[in-house]
């Protein structure tokens, strides 16, 4: 848990997370099989990366082979 969180809710504030519907999941993985990125979905969907790939694994979706990494 983050210090952010701790810090929120040691000041009682409520802190919930979002959770990805089974509806929200399957467009997920129609947009993933379609072509779009992980990153691209994190975007679409306003969720975190891990959000993401556990709905995607939930599913079976097959993950392609990742890109390789821009040299700036």
């Amino acid at each position: 848990m983050s210090a952010v969180v701790n810090l929120l809710r040691k000041n009682q504030v409520v802190v919930t997370k979002r959770r990805v519907t089974d509806a929200e999941s399957l467009r997920m993985a129609d947009d993933y099989i379609a072509g779009l990125t992980i990153r691209e979905l994190e975007k679409k969907y306003d969720l975190s990366h891990g959000a993401v790939m556990r709905a995607m694994q939930r599913l079976g979706i097959e993950m392609r082979a990742k890109a390789p990494r821009k040299k700036s």
